[in-house]
């Protein structure tokens, strides 16, 4: 199957919100391209950006998150220092200083948050190789107390393709949703050695496509060689991407996945967006809340609130 021509894309931007930014690295070169809902596509080229550096960068950032067990299922977290020189901040001052900084420059959005008139443009991300893993929406210049830094300025979201993104928003004008939610809680899984004996995926499987909100509060597991079996962890057996392809109601709008490593990515495919995330995507909800490291049943109820 060949990829779609650009121009069929077209009648379907207008429905977009705020810019798409693709950032493309190559041995040659590295730019970002910037789509806006009119069709127009500014070049910002990203000349301290390299194949090379941005390899290095996520090599570093996935040894940070080991070091502090952020990967690790079932371990909390240890806390990772404020001081504005730690590798942390090193990390994502870089992503700043090489791709961020120059894409929110080039828009004209780096401007004092405080601003009254200040609001912030959404821009969701699509980046390509190495820099899929990187947390863009938390660049920022953390040495500087009064740096710029990414979530001030913009309200960040990611898709694995433009087709993905342009399908969610198509049906969202065709199906509005209505407020309801489905919640699949799993506390403790006996067969990961953890009792909720009735979150059993048939189920969920009769119910989702009654409900354009579902909010899964369990383990999940990722399959790095088919994503199809990446999988949400439930009573009696798994509940796999496969078996909820077809599932989704026509409004399925948002699925928010309280369940650790739910948008992490393939460390040895990192240009594939082989995560539960996407996968939900791919399943027919529109949005996805996911998270790109393990995190503690504690901060999880915080993030709904919020």
């Amino acid at each position: 199957m060949r990829p779609k021509p650009f121009k069929a894309f077209l009648p379907s931007l207008k429905c977009i919100r705020g810019q798409v930014v693709f950032i493309n690295t190559d041995k040659s070169r590295c730019d970002a391209l910037v789509l806006s809902p009119s069709g127009e596509i500014i070049l910002v080229p990203l000349p301290q950006l390299s194949l090379q550096r941005a390899s290095e960068l996520r090599t570093q950032w996935i040894v940070l998150l080991r070091e502090h067990s952020a990967r690790a299922r079932g371990m909390a977290p240890s806390q990772l220092s404020h001081d504005s020189s730690t590798p942390l901040h090193r990390i994502l001052e870089r992503i700043w200083t090489w791709i961020v900084g120059p894409v929110l420059q080039a828009l004209k959005l780096v401007i004092d948050p405080a601003d009254a008139d200040h609001r912030r443009s959404r821009i969701t991300w699509c980046p390509t190789g190495p820099v899929t893993q990187l947390p863009l929406h938390a660049a920022g210049m953390y040495s500087d107390p009064v740096g710029p830094r990414a979530y001030d300025l913009v309200v960040s979201s990611y898709t694995p393709s433009l087709s993905a993104l342009l399908r969610n928003y198509e049906s969202a004008a065709m199906h509005p949703p209505t407020p309801n939610m489905l919640i699949v809680t799993q506390p403790n899984t006996p067969r990961l050695g953890l009792p909720l004996p009735y979150t059993m995926k048939e189920a969920v499987r009769e119910n989702i496509g009654q409900y354009p909100w579902v909010h899964f509060a369990c383990h999940g597991s990722q399959d790095p060689m088919d994503a199809t079996k990446s999988a949400f962890e439930l009573y009696h057996s798994p509940l796999t991407l496969a078996d909820l392809m077809g599932t989704a109601a026509d409004n399925a709008e948002l699925a928010f996945l309280s369940a650790c490593q739910t948008a992490v990515g393939d460390d040895k495919a990192p240009e594939e967006s082989a995560h539960l995330a996407a996968g939900m995507l791919a399943v027919g909800f529109r949005g996805v809340v996911a998270t790109m490291w393990s995190i503690r049943d504690a901060d999880a109820p915080v993030v709904v609130k919020a």
